[in-house]
C-alpha cells in the first residue's frame, strides 16, 4: 500500500506527469517511511534530494501558485503547535479534534501571499495515516491512477474579496467574528478597533470554490478591515449615565472614552459624532468619535442626588411671604463695603395670619461655601410659636471677605413652608483705584481697515536693500525655495476693497475653491493641503503685523560710531511686536499717495528694552536729515520656508507607512539585550574583536548588556526604553507619552544614553520646537558627566548668540551653521562661542541637538538622507505637522528610527490663522498619530498597557510633581485615571506648606486637612482700554494681590509663585498694580498658559478673568481664554505642586462642560470659597415638616 504512496508522491514531486508508469519494483517500507522523513523543501515546496532532469519543473510551477494542496509528515510537536516537514508551522487550533504525533502523515492547504513570503499552512484536511490504515485491506485493490489523485499536489485558485461579518467577541487583540473568522488585529491594516456586535468588511484573500457561483471559499489571509457603514451626523445627548454610557440622538450608541479628551458629556450637550453600524440594542450605531459643539444650557446636569435644583423661579418663589408670616426685608443690599468692613442688620419675622405658625429654625442656603454673613441672634436652632401680631427679630452681621459681587440666602423654615430671605453683598477695596491706570501699549486706535488694504502694497515698491546683520553666502548647497503666498489666497482671505472676508464668507469659498482642505488628510492631498495651510498662516502673519506699523517716526543715530539708526517701539518689552534681531523692516517717506516712493529696507542689529537698532543701506544713513517716515514691520519667512520645504520631502522621504499608518509589520529586534546590575559607566559602547574568526562568530545576542545609567528610573521609564531599543515597530515612531511630571525628558534623555552606548554606529539628531526645550534636554545631557565637548553639539541659529541666552554651560558645546559668514563688525567676533561650523566638523558628532526649524539648516548643507540613524523629538505635541517634518525629512526610514517624546493632551503648537488651525495646522503629527489605528488606546487589547500597542507606545503614570488631590482632578479629565501621585499630601514638605496656609484656605475636617485646591468665587467686571482686544478683571486683580501678600507672609519665595492669566492685558495690569505696592519688593512670574507649558510652581494662582456670560460665546467661536478649550486647562491646572487657587466667576465658568466638572470636582473636596454658586450646585427642597432636620444645608455661619 504504501508502495503505492510512495510512487505516487514522488512521481508528482519530481515533475512526473500521469502518463508515466509508475516503477514495479518492490521497495522496502523503512527505506520508504525514511525517505518521506526526510523531505525537504524547494521553494518550500515538498520535494526528495533526488537528482532529476524535471527538476526545474516544480518550482516553475509551484512559484506561479499562492495557494496548495499538500501531504506532509509531522515533524516537530508542541503544547499548541507543530511543524510539518521540519519547516511549516502549524497551529493544533486549525485541527481541534486530532492529538498529533511525530510520524503523522497529514493533507493540508499551503498558503503564501506572494513569491516574497514563505509558506504556512493554512489548514490540515485529515490525516493520511488515519484515513489509510482503517481500511488497509480494502484498500490494496486501489489502482495506480486513484492513488496518484489521492496524494498529487494539487495549486489551487485564489483571489481578493471582501465578507461582511460581525464581530462576536474580543480576548484582547483576537478578534473573533460570524462565519468562524478570527483575526489578531497587530496583522490587519484598520482604520479602528473593532467591538463587540459592530459590522465590518473584512478583505482577504480566498481560495476558489469552484462549486460555488460567487467564488467564495476558504479565507486564507485578511489583509484589512474597514466599517460595514459610516456616518457623521449632528444631535443632542438624549440619554447619560454614571456609568459614561449614553445616546445621541436617540440612535447612536457613545461612552466616555470616545469623546474627545476632557469632555463630561452632558444631557442637551450638541455634539457632531462619527458613527459606524454596530448592533447596541435596540441602537444601530456606534460612536467612534464624539466632539462637543456647544454645552448645554447650565443646569441640563444633574449634579444632585434627587433634588430639584434651585432655579432663578425657584429662588424668587422662596422670597415669597407665605401664610401669613411677612419679612421686613425680602431682598436685602448691604450697598458697597470696602474689604474688612463690617455692617449689622436686623429683619423682623412677623404674623398677619389669623393662626399661629411654627418656625422650626432658620440657616443659611450654601452649599460647603463660606458665607460673608454671621447670624447673631437667635441660634439657628431655636424654635418659635408665632401667634398673630407677634414679631421675632433676627439680627445679622456682615463682614466683607470676598471681592466683588455676592448674594447669600437665609432660609426661615416653618411648619409645611419655607420663606428666604436674600443678602446682596457688593465688596471693594482702595486699591481698585490704582487697577486699570496704566494704558495699554499699542492699543492706539488705528484704521484697521486700511491697514489691510495695505498688506500687499510694498510688493509694488522699488525695495533698497539694507544691510543684513550677516552676509549672505556666495553659495549654498541646497537652496529652499521662495514659496511665495500665491494671489489666489490673498483674494480669497481679503474682499475686493482689501479687507479680511467675514468668516462666514471665507469659510463658504474655501468649500468651493479648495475642497481638499475639507477632504479626510490622505497621501494624495497631504503635500497641497500642508502648503496651503502654511499660505493661510504666513497671511494672518502679514495681517497681524499691520496693526504694529508706524505712520511718523523718525529716528536717531546711535552705536559707537554711530553706524546705527535707532528707534523706539512702543509694546517692545510685551513682545507686541516681537522683534528679533536680523528681522527685516520697510521705511517709507511720507508723500502723495499719488507718488510710488523708494522704499528702504533695514534690518534690526540689535533689540534693547525700549528700542531696536537698524541699519539701511548706506545711502540711507549718509542722507538722512531726521524726516519723518512711515514704518512697517516685515513677516520673517525663513521658518516658513524651510516648512513648505519638509512638507516637498515628506512623501518621498518617508512614505506613507510613516504618515499614515495603518498597521503594524513586525521587524526583528534592532538589539538583543539583557539587563545587568554593573556599573554603567563602566561600559564602553565600543566592541572590540581580536581577529577575523571572532568578527564572523560575533552576533547582536552577544555583548549587549543593559545597563541603566540613572538607577532611579521607574518601571515605566524602563519599559519604554526597552522598546524603543527593541524597535519591533520600526520604521514607525515610537512614542513617549508623558502626561506632566512624569519624568519624560529624564526617559528621553535615558533612551539617548543607551542608543549610543549600546549602537555604536549610531547618530541621534535631537529635536524641539523651542530653544529653551532644547537647551533643557542638552543641559541633562552635559550633567551626566560623560559628554565631552565634540562628541555633542548644540546647533544655535545666529539670533540666540546675538540675545546671549545660551545657559553658560552650554557655550563649549554650541555652533552655528557654516552656510554664511559673520560680518566683520559684529560685536559677537569676540563672544567666546565658536561662531560656526562645517557640514564636516557638524557631522562628525555622535549628537546633534536643535529647534526644528534651525536643523533645517542641515538640509541646506546637503547632509545626505540617512546620515542620522536616530531621530528623537522633545515635546513633540507643540510643534506643527511641517515644523517636525524638518527633522524627520533626515532619517532613511528603511533603516532609521524616530522616537516621539510628548503629551498630545496638552496645547498644542501656536497657529495664528484661524483658518489654519481648523483645518490641520493646530494638530501636532504626535496628536495625529495617537488619535489614529494602530496608534490609538485600546483598553481591550491591550490591559496591562494602559490600552496601548508597547511596540509604539508607552505611557508613562507615575507623577512627581503634584499631591494627590490637585493630580487627580487632571487624571480624571484627560488621563483615564491612570496617573499615580508619588508626592505625599499628609507628610513632607508640601503637606507642610499647606498646614502653614490653613488660615487663608477654606476649612475642612481635621482628617482631610487643608485643601489643595481652592476655588474663590468673585463676579468681578471685565474691561477693555480703547481699540486693545484682550481683557482685564479688576476684582480678581487684587483678590491676586491678597494672595501674595499671604504667600509671602507663609515664608514663600517669588520663585515659589506663578500667576497664570489667558489675557495679556491682565497680565499687564497686574504688573503695573504689584510693581506699585512697596511691600512686595520680587514679583513672581506672570505669563499665559503657553509660557507656563513645561514648567511647575509650588503654588499657582489661576486668574480666568472672564466674568461676563455674553463674552463667553467670543471665547467659544474664538477659543480664547479657558473656556472652550480643553488642552489650555490641562496645562492650567498641573503647574502647581502643593496649591492651585484658581479666581474666577463660576456662573459664567459653569456653563462651560469642563469647567463645571472642575467646579464639581473641587465643591466636592470642600475647596470652595468667595460668592454665591450658581444654582445647579445649590439645592433646596420647598417643603417641609418637623423631620427636616437639615436638608443637606450648610449652618456653619448660624
Amino acid at each position: 500500500m504504501l508502495r503505492y504512496l510512495w510512487n505516487a508522491s514522488a512521481g508528482h514531486l519530481l515533475g512526473y506527469v500521469a502518463e508515466n508508469p509508475p516503477p514495479t519494483t518492490e521497495v522496502d517500507i523503512d527505506t520508504v517511511l525514511k525517505a518521506l522523513q526526510e523531505v525537504k523543501f524547494v521553494d518550500n515546496v515538498a520535494s526528495l534530494d533526488v537528482n532529476d532532469e524535471n527538476e526545474n519543473t516544480c518550482a516553475e510551477i509551484t512559484s506561479k501558485h499562492i495557494c496548495q494542496q499538500r501531504i506532509g509528515a509531522v515533524t516537530l510537536v508542541h503544547q499548541h503547535y507543530g511543524f510539518i516537514d521540519k519547516d511549516l508551522y502549524f497551529d493544533f487550533d486549525i485541527f481541534p479534534s486530532h492529538e498529533f504525533r511525530v510520524g503523522d502523515y497529514v493533507k493540508y492547504l499551503a498558503f503564501r501571499k506572494s513569491e516574497q513570503h514563505t509558506w504556512k499552512v493554512q489548514k490540515i484536511y485529515y490525516i493520511l495515516n488515519e484515513s489509510w490504515d482503517k481500511n488497509d485491506d480494502e484498500d490494496e485493490n486501489k489502482n495506480d491512477a486513484e492513488v496518484e489523485e489521492f496524494t498529487k499536489v494539487i495549486p489551487r485558485q485564489s483571489h481578493t474579496r471582501q465578507i461582511v461579518t460581525q464581530v462576536l467577541d474580543r480576548k484582547e487583540r483576537e478578534v473573533i467574528c460570524s462565519d468562524n473568522i478570527k483575526f489578531d488585529l497587530n496583522s490587519v491594516a484598520s482604520e479602528f478597533s473593532p467591538l463587540v456586535n459592530d459590522w465590518i468588511i473584512v478583505e482577504g484573500i480566498v481560495e476558489v470554490d469552484e462549486g460555488v457561483t460567487d467564488f467564495s471559499g476558504e479565507l486564507l489571509h485578511i489583509e484589512s478591515i474597514s466599517a460595514l457603514r459610516s456616518r457623521i451626523l449632528d444631535g443632542s445627548v438624549t440619554q447619560m449615565d454614571a456609568n459614561g454610557e449614553g445616546i445621541i440622538q436617540n440612535e447612536v450608541f457613545f461612552t466616555k472614552h470616545c469623546c474627545e479628551t476632557g469632555y463630561i458629556p452632558s444631557v442637551g450637550d450638541f455634539v457632531r459624532v462619527q458613527a459606524i453600524e454596530s448592533h447596541q440594542g435596540r441602537l444601530l450605531w456606534r460612536a467612534l468619535t464624539v466632539v462637543l459643539l456647544k454645552a448645554a444650557h447650565q443646569g441640563t446636569q444633574s449634579h444632585t442626588s434627587g433634588q430639584d435644583k434651585l432655579t432663578e423661579d425657584k429662588r424668587d418663589e422662596l422670597v415669597q411671604d407665605k401664610n401669613g408670616i411677612v419679612l421686613s426685608v425680602n431682598k436685602v443690599k448691604f450697598g458697597n463695603l470696602q474689604i474688612g468692613e463690617t455692617k449689622e442688620i436686623v429683619i423682623d419675622v412677623k404674623n398677619f395670619g389669623n393662626s399661629m405658625q411654627l418656625l422650626l429654625r432658620g440657616c443659611f442656603h450654601s452649599k460647603r461655601a463660606d458665607s460673608q454673613l454671621t447670624l447673631l441672634t437667635p441660634h439657628c436652632d431655636d424654635k418659635f410659636k408665632i401667634y398673630t401680631g407677634q414679631v421675632i427679630k433676627y439680627k445679622f452681621v456682615c463682614q466683607a471677605r470676598f471681592i466683588g459681587y455676592s448674594s447669600e440666602t437665609f432660609v426661615f423654615t416653618f411648619k409645611g413652608f419655607k420663606i428666604g430671605c436674600q443678602f446682596d453683598i457688593e465688596v471693594r477695596d482702595k486699591s481698585l483705584e490704582n487697577v486699570h491706570t496704566t494704558q495699554p501699549p499699542n492699543c492706539n486706535k488705528k484704521d484697521l481697515i486700511a491697514l489691510q488694504r495695505n498688506v500687499q502694497s510694498s510688493k509694488s515698491y522699488q525695495v533698497i536693500p539694507g544691510s543684513r546683520t550677516i552676509k549672505p553666502p556666495n553659495f549654498v548647497q541646497v537652496r529652499l525655495g521662495l514659496f511665495p503666498v500665491p494671489q489666489r489666497l490673498w483674494n480669497l482671505i481679503l474682499s475686493s476693497d482689501g479687507v479680511s472676508k467675514k468668516l462666514i464668507d471665507l469659510e463658504e469659498d474655501i468649500n468651493d475653491k479648495l475642497p481638499h482642505l475639507n477632504a479626510d488628510l490622505d497621501i494624495y492631498n497631504y503635500t497641497n493641503r500642508f502648503h496651503d495651510l502654511l499660505y493661510f498662516e504666513e497671511i494672518q502673519g502679514n495681517i497681524d503685523m499691520r496693526k504694529y506699523d508706524m505712520d511718523r517716526v523718525n529716528f536717531r543715530f546711535a552705536g559707537p560710531r554711530g553706524e546705527y539708526l535707532s528707534l523706539e517701539v512702543p509694546g517692545l518689552a510685551e513682545r507686541r511686536p516681537s522683534v528679533l534681531v536680523g528681522d527685516a523692516i520697510h521705511a517709507e517717506p511720507l508723500c502723495d499717495d499719488n507718488i510710488k516712493p523708494c522704499v528702504y529696507e533695514g534690518f534690526v542689529h540689535k533689540v534693547l528694552q525700549k528700542e531696536i537698532w537698524v541699519k539701511f543701506h548706506s545711502t540711507f544713513h549718509s542722507k538722512y536729515d531726521m524726516s519723518d517716515y512711515r514704518l512697517t514691520f516685515q513677516l520673517s519667512r525663513t521658518y516658513l520656508r524651510r516648512c513648505h520645504a519638509a512638507v516637498n520631502w515628506a512623501i518621498q522621504r518617508l512614505g506613507q507607512e510613516m504618515m499614515f499608518p495603518n498597521k503594524v509589520a513586525p521587524k526583528t529586534q534592532q538589539l538583543i539585550f539583557k539587563e545587568t546590575d554593573k556599573d554603567s559607566t563602566a561600559s564602553k559602547s565600543f566592541v572590540q574583536v581580536n581577529n577575523v574568526s571572532e568578527l564572523k562568530l560575533y552576533t547582536l545576542e552577544e555583548n549587549k548588556q543593559l545597563v541603566w545609567f540613572n538607577q532611579r528610573l521607574n518601571f515605566y521609564q524602563k519599559e519604554a526604553v526597552r522598546n524603543i531599543l527593541k524597535g519591533e515597530a520600526r520604521p514607525l515612531p515610537y512614542v513617549i507619552f508623558g502626561p506632566p511630571g512624569t519624568g519624560k525628558t529624564i526617559t528621553l534623555v535615558e533612551t539617548i544614553m543607551q542608543l549610543l552606548h549600546l549602537i555604536p554606529h549610531s547618530r541621534l539628531l535631537v529635536a524641539t520646537p523651542s530653544n529653551s526645550a532644547s537647551n533643557l534636554i542638552a543641559e541633562r545631557l552635559v550633567d551626566t558627566g560623560l559628554f565631552l565637548p565634540g562628541q555633542l553639539v548644540r546647533l544655535v541659529s545666529y539670533n540666540l548668540m546675538a540675545k546671549g541666552l545660551l545657559p553658560e554651560k552650554l557655550i563649549p558645546y554650541s555652533t552655528c551653521a557654516d552656510i554664511t559668514s559673520c560680518d566683520e563688525k559684529t560685536p559677537l567676533e569676540e563672544e567666546p562661542l565658536k561662531l560656526s561650523s562645517n557640514a564636516k566638523t557638524l557631522g562628525r558628532h555622535r549628537v546633534t541637538i536643535g529647534t526644528c526649524s534651525t536643523l533645517g539648516l542641515l538640509h541646506m548643507m546637503a547632509f545626505p538622507h540617512g546620515h542620522f540613524t536616530h531621530v528623537l523629538v522633545d515635546e513633540a505635541g507643540q510643534a506643527t505637522e511641517p515644523e517636525i517634518l524638518i527633522p524627520l525629512t533626515l532619517i532613511n526610514s528603511k533603516t532609521g528610527q524616530v522616537v516621539l517624546a510628548g503629551d498630545p493632551l496638552q496645547l498644542g503648537p501656536v497657529v495664528t490663522s484661524f483658518i489654519a488651525k481648523k483645518y490641520g495646522l493646530g494638530e501636532s503629527y504626535l496628536s495625529r498619530l495617537i488619535h489614529r489605528f494602530p496608534y490609538k488606546r485600546d483598553p481591550i487589547g491591550f490591559p496591562n498597557t494602559n490600552g496601548f500597542d508597547p511596540r509604539l507606545v508607552t505611557k508613562l503614570v507615575m507623577n512627581y510633581r503634584s499631591v494627590p488631590e490637585i493630580l487627580n482632578l487632571s487624571d480624571s479629565m484627560f488621563y483615564d485615571s491612570e496617573l499615580e501621585s508619588q508626592v505625599s499630601q499628609t507628610t513632607g514638605p508640601e503637606a507642610e506648606l499647606l498646614m502653614s496656609l490653613a488660615d487663608i484656605l477654606p476649612n475642612r475636617s481635621e482628617d482631610q486637612g487643608p485643601p489643595a485646591i481652592v476655588f474663590q468665587g468673585i463676579r468681578g467686571r471685565n474691561l477693555q482700554e480703547g481699540n486693545c482686544p484682550s481683557w482685564f478683571n479688576p476684582q480678581e486683580v487684587v483678590q491676586t494681590i491678597y494672595y501674595i501678600k499671604k504667600l509671602y507672609a507663609a515664608g514663600l519665595s517669588p520663585d515659589d509663585i506663578g500667576i497664570i492669566t489667558p489675557y495679556q492685558r491682565q497680565v499687564q495690569e497686574l504688573h503695573s498694580v504689584m510693581s506699585s505696592l512697596s511691600e512686595l519688593e520680587a514679583l513672581p512670574k506672570i505669563g499665559s498658559v503657553e509660557e507656563f507649558q513645561g514648567q511647575e510652581r509650588r503654588v499657582i494662582i489661576l486668574s480666568t478673568v472672564r466674568s461676563m456670560v455674553d463674552y463667553v460665546k467670543i471665547d467659544v467661536r474664538h477659543a480664547l481664554g479657558f473656556i472652550a478649550s480643553p488642552k489650555r486647562l490641562n496645562v492650567a491646572l498641573t503647574r502647581a505642586k502643593a496649591l492651585l487657587i484658581i479666581l474666577g466667576n463660576p456662573h459664567v465658568l459653569g456653563t462651560d462642560p469642563y469647567w463645571r466638572y472642575v467646579l464639581s470636582y473641587i465643591v466636592a473636596h470642600g475647596g470652595y470659597t468667595g460668592c454665591n454658586m450658581p444654582s445647579q450646585f445649590e439645592c433646596i427642597d420647598m417643603d417641609s415638616d418637623d423631620s427636616d432636620q437639615n436638608n443637606g444645608l450648610s449652618e456653619n455661619n448660624c
